[in-house]
């Protein structure tokens, strides 16, 4: 029978004896090569993952990091009258680490405060343990000529990747680092940002997600552009579902076994196994095969020597373990007659 000329029928593959890289990207030499006959398919199971990823990856993580939260201000002041439209994009910055939905939002606070042009005090935000949704508030009395037109509004990055959007963002990114109230006493240090990659804290609040990107675009120029002084901006803000967890599935690819027949998530091709996240920070991801016949990898004729894995999120980015490890088997069998 045909099947009987492979000798190696099972690979059992682990992160922690990768040749190169790290669990989240890495790559397995074998032994020996391995020259898998025609009609030949290999079945992915038993996949066990350390949930070792964070709440928040921070800039220094392998793949996608999600350590930015961005949000606009706008205040006037009487002093400056020419000066009538003091709008920003402000960004805070998360530090790394696994959070409760209470913890989550106190690094919210604290960081907001700490970049935010209305001084180191003025937001407050607080978790909603039966709506699990944050809100932020804004306490700053603003300028007393103009007591309605400062506010605040926060702005997720599949919103600020509109182009008209991001364009005019680009010109008003501001950040005041010494606590001061802008623009008095302000110190004011430029940053940029990469739409293709903003490093977006948006999705652990679930930001915009109940609304459609381009109309949120445009709604949210709409107010930018009403400069008006007796314009009334938010002073409160609620959040969607709070998601620590931050990542639902992942996702197992492989080049060199893949046969590119699959479409995962944001068009990747290389996808060979899903794994759910059914567990918290410190818990074991296990999946088995699905057990249909037909969830086989055609790998026909493919010779085998070095194997390569990354394992990534639903946007197509590698997920870092931060030290976490990764395994499973490879079966290989003959692939079902149709």
């Amino acid at each position: 029978m045909e099947d009987e000329r492979l000798a190696i029928r099972k690979i059992v593959v682990d992160s922690r004896t990768a040749t190169q890289g790290t669990g989240s990207d890495f790559k397995v030499q074998l032994p020996e090569t391995i020259t898998l006959p025609k009609h030949f398919g290999c079945y992915v199971t038993d996949i066990q993952c350390v949930h070792s990823f964070r709440s928040v990856h921070g800039n220094t993580s392998v793949g996608a990091r999600n350590h930015y939260f961005y949000f606009f201000e706008r205040m006037v002041s009487a002093f400056h009258p020419s000066e009538n439209d003091f709008t920003v994009l402000n960004r805070a910055v998360l530090s790394p680490g696994s959070y409760t939905p209470t913890e989550l939002c106190a690094e919210l606070q604290s960081q907001m405060n700490a970049v935010s042009f209305f001084g180191s005090s003025a937001y407050t935000v607080s978790y909603s343990s039966s709506l699990h949704n944050a809100t932020i508030s804004l306490s700053a009395a603003g300028d007393s000529t103009y007591p309605n037109y400062h506010g605040f509004t926060p702005v997720s990055g599949n919103v600020l990747q509109d182009s008209t959007l991001s364009a005019y963002a680009a010109t008003k990114t501001l950040i005041n680092t010494s606590g001061n109230a802008y623009p008095l006493g302000a110190t004011q240090i430029a940053y940029s940002f990469n739409t293709g990659n903003l490093e977006d804290a948006g999705g652990l609040f679930s930001l915009d997600t109940h609304v459609d990107n381009g109309f949120r675009a445009a709604e949210l120029m709409a107010t930018i552009n009403n400069s008006g002084t007796s314009t009334q901006w938010p002073k409160t803000y609620s959040t969607n579902e709070v998601d620590v967890r931050n990542v639902h599935t992942l996702y197992l690819h492989s080049n060199a076994l893949s046969n590119f027949s699959a479409i995962g998530p944001a068009g990747s091709r290389s996808v060979i196994a899903r794994l759910p996240v059914t567990g918290l920070s410190g818990s074991v991801l296990f999946k088995q095969h699905s057990g249909n016949m037909h969830d086989i990898i055609d790998c026909s004729g493919k010779m085998l020597r070095i194997l390569d894995f990354t394992i990534r999120n639903s946007q197509n980015q590698i997920v870092d373990l931060h030290g976490g490890s990764l395994s499973f088997e490879l079966v290989f069998a003959p692939l079902p007659i149709n």
